[in-house]
Parts: C-alpha cells; sequence; structure tokens
C-alpha cells in the first residue's frame, strides 16, 4: 500500500526530532514491516511469528537515561519488599504470596535471601507527566532479549544509521544478558575454572524431541561470549529431573552444570537436587523459588504504600510515587484516591474509565480489563472476577501520549507505545517498544495480540 504520513503533531514520531533525516533519506522500497523469509536470521527467529517494524525508534539521551533509572532501581527497592513490608514474618509472606503455605514460604525466603541478582523488564507507558510503571517481570522467562538479529536488518535498511553509527547508539539486550548470565554464574557459583555449562528446563519431551539435546541458537550465543573471555561451555536442555547432586554439585550425566534457566514461566517444577544446589552456592539458578515474589503485580501497590510512609529515602520515595501509577490491591476496602475516600469496589463501578484491572500473577496480557474499553456489563464482570479466588489489583489507567508510526498498511498514523525497559542487576541492558495504531487499541498492547515490535536507538549528541 501506498506509504502516507499524518502531519499533525509530525514532531511526535518514533523518530523524534529526525523525522526528516530518516524520511527523506528513506528506500523507495523500504516495507513498513520487516520481512522474515527475506532475511536470514538465526535460531527460533527463523519462525518469529510476530511483527517487526522496519522503521528504529529513537531515544533522546534524557529519555535513555530515565529508562535506566528505573531499570536498576526499581528491582533493587522490590527486594526489600519481605523486610520492609512484612518484616521477614513467614506466616504473613506465605499468606500474601504462596497461598498460605508456610513450608513453601520458608523455602522461598531461604533463596530470596541469598539475594541472587536476576533478570528483570519494565513495562512502561510514556503519558503526559512521564514514564509509568505498569508491571515488573523477573526471571529468565521474561523474553524480548533475543531479538538482536532485528537490530542488523534495521540498521541495513536505513543509511542515515549505516553512515552515523556513532551518532545512534543501539544498547544489545541479548548481549547484555549473557555477559550477565555469565558474570552472575562466576559471581554465585564456587570453584569454576574455565567452563561455563548452563542447563534450561523444559517441561515435557514433546519439547526436547522438537529442540534437540542443546538449544541450539542460544548455545552459540553462550559460546561467543565465553570464547570471548577464553572460556569454554554450552548449553543443554531437558526436564529438571535430569540433573542430579554429585559431591556437591549438579550434574547433567558426567556434565556439570554451572547455571540453570527455567524460560517458561508456568513451569513450576523445582527437584529438591536443584533447590540444594541453589541453597549450597553450586549452581546459579535465578528462577529460584523467591522469584515469583518479585514478578507479583501487588508489589506496585506495596512499593507505593512503603514510599507514602517514607521507608525508603526521599529520592526513592519521590521516583516511586512518580513513576508508580495509583495501585490497589482489590478488595472491598477503603481506599484513598485523589485525597478522597472511597468502597474500592464502589469506586471501580462508578469510575470506570479510570481504571485497569490485572491479575496478580499473569502474563501476556491475560486477565487484563481496561475499564475505558469495556461497557458497564463486561466492566462489572471484571469486577466480580478480581473478587474471586486469584489475586488482582487495581490500577489508574496510565495513556500513553500518541506517537506518529507506520503501521502494517505502511501509513504513518497516531500509536500508542509500550516501552520494555531491561535492568540486569546494577546494569541497564536497553529497551524495546511494542506499538498499536490507535484505530485498532483495545488498551493492551502485547505482541501475542497484534502489537508491532520496535528496535529502539538513543541519539548521542
Amino acid at each position: 500500500m501506498k506509504e502516507t504520513v499524518v502531519q499533525k503533531n509530525k514532531e511526535n514520531t518514533i523518530l523524534s526530532d529526525k523525522f526528516d533525516m530518516f524520511f527523506n533519506n528513506r528506500s523507495e522500497n523500504l516495507e513498513a514491516i520487516i520481512d522474515i523469509k527475506k532475511h536470514n536470521l538465526s535460531g527460533t527467529l527463523k519462525n518469529f511469528i510476530y511483527p517487526v517494524s522496519s522503521w528504529p525508534v529513537i531515544l533522546e539521551n534524557e529519555t535513555s537515561n530515565k529508562l535506566s533509572e528505573l531499570s536498576v532501581i526499581l528491582p533493587e527497592l522490590i527486594y526489600q519488599i519481605p523486610e520492609l513490608y512484612f518484616d521477614n514474618d513467614i506466616s504473613s509472606i506465605a499468606h500474601f504470596y504462596f497461598n498460605g503455605n508456610e513450608e513453601l514460604a520458608q523455602y522461598a525466603m531461604m533463596c530470596h535471601n541469598k539475594k541472587i541478582e536476576v533478570s528483570c523488564r519494565l513495562d512502561l507507558t510514556l503519558t503526559d507527566s512521564g514514564f509509568k510503571i505498569l508491571e515488573i517481570n523477573a526471571g529468565s522467562s521474561i523474553g524480548g532479549w533475543q531479538l538482536d538479529d532485528f537490530e542488523g536488518i534495521v540498521r541495513e535498511s536505513h543509511d542515515i544509521l549505516k553512515n552515523t553509527q556513532n551518532d545512534f547508539k543501539f544498547t544489545s539486550i541479548q548481549s547484555t544478558y549473557l555477559n550477565f548470565l555469565i558474570d552472575k554464574t562466576l559471581q554465585y557459583v564456587k570453584e569454576i575454572k574455565n567452563e561455563i555449562n548452563v542447563f534450561v528446563i523444559v517441561g515435557n519431551n514433546a519439547e526436547i524431541d522438537s529442540q534437540g539435546e542443546k538449544d541450539i541458537f542460544f548455545d552459540n550465543l553462550l559460546k561467543q561470549k565465553l570464547t570471548e573471555r577464553g572460556m569454554s561451555g554450552s548449553v543443554h536442555i531437558g526436564k529438571a529431573s535430569l540433573l542430579k547432586m554429585i559431591r556437591g554439585d549438579l550434574y547433567l550425566n558426567n556434565k556439570r552444570i554451572h547455571s540453570v534457566l527455567n524460560m517458561d514461566y508456568a513451569l513450576k517444577n523445582i527437584t529438591p537436587e536443584l533447590f540444594r544446589a541453589h541453597i549450597m552456592g553450586s549452581v546459579y539458578f535465578p528462577d529460584h523459588l523467591g522469584t515469583p515474589i518479585l514478578g507479583d503485580k501487588r508489589n506496585l501497590a506495596i512499593l507505593r504504600e512503603l514510599a507514602l510512609s517514607g521507608k525508603f529515602d526521599s529520592k526513592n520515595n519521590e521516583l516511586i510515587l512518580n513513576s508508580i501509577p495509583w495501585t490497589v490491591v482489590i478488595n472491598n476496602d477503603k481506599v484513598t484516591f485523589k485525597e478522597q475516600e472511597h468502597n474500592l469496589l464502589r469506586l471501580l463501578k462508578e469510575q470506570k474509565d479510570q481504571f485497569v484491572i490485572k491479575i496478580a500473577n499473569g502474563c501476556m496480557g491475560d486477565s487484563v480489563f481496561i475499564g475505558k474499553f469495556l461497557s458497564a456489563t463486561e466492566w462489572e464482570k471484571a469486577i466480580e472476577v478480581s473478587i474471586g479466588k486469584e489475586a488482582y489489583i487495581a490500577q489508574e489507567f496510565s495513556d500513553s501520549i500518541d506517537f506518529i508510526a507506520p503501521n502494517i498498511s505502511n501509513q504513518w498514523t497516531q500509536h500508542k507505545l509500550i516501552w520494555g525497559s531491561f535492568g540486569f542487576g546494577n546494569t541497564y541492558g536497553g529497551v524495546i517498544t511494542r506499538m498499536v495504531d490507535v484505530e485498532i487499541d483495545d488498551g493492551i498492547i502485547n505482541s501475542a495480540r497484534g502489537a508491532v515490535l520496535g528496535m529502539v536507538y538513543e541519539c548521542i549528541d
């Protein structure tokens, strides 16, 4: 379809103030969406099913610095919740996070107290009042770090990016994650010489048969990074039950395993051998029993409550209150919203367009209800669901400002954006975007629901 551009607010585009520079130097044949079949992509990206924009998203340095700050500091603050909010009381932690299972909570806190750094991704929206954090995801299942191949395609598609590489910096999430994985394994695991072997947990034999004994894509990435350090190693996949403790270390047959990753959000099985190896420091296991605490969406409500009580230093209290929208755990209690006291359920019913309801432990936009996009009847059903057995939060709706971007028909139209910003310990890992045309926006901006991915570059002044 012929390319068209919306002129209104043209300066507020995904290209920042570099719109004319990129648009006037574009290729005549540039398509809006990368055609996967035309490119030699690595591993699982060969069958990537989600649309990726051929156009870059350009960030100003100030915006990039803000994402970096949030992505590093917020996960650090969440780590403090068990102590600051629950006073490390196992019974309270069990009731809140583990359905009252105190034994599980005790084991989880043993893991949590080892203070193992894990991967995190903040999902944010940029509003008229700055970035707002919608959720914080933790652990190896967060996804989005494997997309570097698309950066090369985007760069090759634009002469501006090819000829001015020093002016537009791309932070490789993939490279940052691999270095983080190696660094943390070396930090936490005893007696590593010059080899690191990683085991990726999968759930059933069908998955193993479809992938072989190794995840080739991940294996190649790891080998490359290890070679740069004069080390060796490999990636293996299988069920957790294949791992055995031998003389205090974790083995797959005769191969010592130094790091174990669980990249399946739904997989919860952790074997006694893996638990012991983690506690003993024989393996780096970022997806331990305590990690679900970090990814619970109710933490946003707790952080705001702690900040309002002055539990952090003044800078972090302000950061929390400015970046996390009003969020509460849903129950039939009184709440304060915009300095007025309300019954929460009545408030939700009467002001539905101002709120979002989300399940506390969910992913890919599941069990998310946005009031302004639902009828009154649909919204009341969502409220009923939220006071059932599963835990839910209510959050003030944070509307993305509009960005002009190309839609899948190659028309430059208004879009809403979600920013997926990565933090790996104290290192900022970069950001990707998900974009949706306002004409088809239902409030849930997720790749699984048709949003277009965008590769992000920082403009270096």
